[in-house]
């Protein structure tokens, strides 16, 4: 019983704790699971140019790990984000792999990768 409390308790605090890293995030960069061997990751950008990647399946490094960024670096992607167009359509595909990218209240689900080859240039040294 006393391992079930605590093992309760953790999840608890770890979903909050999860819940404050993308809530801070000025960009949230995902890729979503396919059918198929699909890297799976949650890239978190901060405003003071902290970076937090999470790797989870079908990539080089599972787990966290954390990066920094320039304030040139965060003022790039941001014009790579002013650029895309706002599309409201939220439905993901099954097989296909989505790119999910959410930035002043905005929530992108791209599913051509040419949409986003400038974004994901700057963005390639976290994730690959």
């Amino acid at each position: 019983m006393k391992y079930l409390l605590i093992c309760l308790s953790f999840c608890l605090f770890s979903c909050k704790a999860q819940k404050n890293i993308i809530q801070q995030s000025f960009l949230y960069y995902g890729k979503t699971a396919c059918l198929g061997k699909c890297p799976v990751f949650d890239l978190y950008i901060y405003p003071n140019g902290n970076v937090v990647y999470i790797g989870v399946e079908n990539v080089n490094t599972l787990g966290q790990k954390n990066f920094t960024c320039t304030k040139k670096e965060i003022e790039l992607i941001k014009n790579e984000l002013n650029k895309l167009s706002i599309n409201n359509n939220t439905k993901t595909v099954r097989d296909l792999p989505n790119t999910i990218i959410k930035y002043n209240g905005n929530k992108l689900i791209i599913r051509n990768n040419k949409q986003i080859e400038g974004l994901n240039k700057l963005l390639k040294k976290f994730f690959s």
